[in-house]
């Protein structure tokens, strides 16, 4: 019997991606019979997204769907979920920010401070909660890590109801979630783009003065991005690019 083939809509014509990395990871879309699409923006991206997660949802009444959605600081991933969210008593969203490990942590297991690796992260108990959720029915309650992001360590917990449509998003989604699903996109944007938003969140928003702002992020983000982030790509069924648009300023 032929798979249901879930073509996210026609191929926008942006050049073919590739990375020199090895991410480690196989691409298990294919096992979804989904073929991997790219997108010019994220207005176009996320409605294909939408009308995509609704056919698969109703193909598959009974599964859990798994929306995975990783990219750079700064690409937009935040205003895509709000692009393709419903309700709260829909969908559980995780931010993998939850599972950052506090500068003392990280001084203690690195001998450093940099909140731009994947080592920044707490990858065991993203994987224990990971599988907590999988095994949860709908309405069940998930216990997850608080993070302060203004005092840079773990506060307590919180609860986390499980519903049936599940997004989690982290710069480093693709790599850390080892979750079987079609829905694995990349939220990609240019390096120039990144550090205007960046300075307009952290100069502007949080009072981080510009050169401060600047530096990190040649001397930690920037780096970290190309050596880690980047290499996703090969792991998502869905690239949109975020260069312009509905996105212009912010995460």
């Amino acid at each position: 019997m032929r798979k249901n083939v879930y073509i996210i809509d026609e191929f926008k014509g942006m050049p073919e991606l590739g990375s020199e990395h090895d991410v480690g990871r196989e691409d298990s879309s294919q096992d979804f019979g989904i073929e991997k699409m790219e997108y010019a923006n994220l207005t176009e991206g996320s409605e294909a997204l939408v009308n995509s997660m609704l056919k698969w949802e109703a193909d598959h009444p009974d599964e859990k769907n798994f929306i995975i959605i990783a990219g750079p600081s700064g690409s937009g991933k935040d205003t895509l979920i709000k692009e393709i969210a419903h309700s709260p008593d829909e969908e559980t969203h995780l931010s993998l920010d939850r599972y950052y490990l506090g500068s003392e942590l990280q001084k203690r297991r690195q001998g450093r401070v940099n909140f731009s690796i994947p080592e920044a992260l707490d990858q065991e108990r993203i994987q224990d909660d990971i599988e907590k959720i999988n095994n949860a029915q709908v309405g069940d309650v998930v216990e997850v890590p608080l993070y302060s992001m203004s005092h840079s360590k773990r506060v307590g917990q919180e609860r986390l109801h499980v519903r049936r449509r599940i997004i989690i998003e982290g710069v480093y989604a693709l790599n850390q979630v080892h979750q079987d699903t079609p829905f694995k996109i990349y939220v990609d944007a240019r390096p120039d783009t990144l550090l205007e938003r960046k300075l307009h969140r952290d100069a502007e928003e949080r009072g981080i003065h510009p050169d401060l702002v600047k530096k990190r992020f040649q001397e930690n983000v920037l780096p970290a991005t190309e050596e880690f982030v980047v290499p996703q790509k090969e792991l998502a069924s869905i690239v949109i690019h975020n260069d312009t648009g509905v996105d212009e300023k912010k995460e």
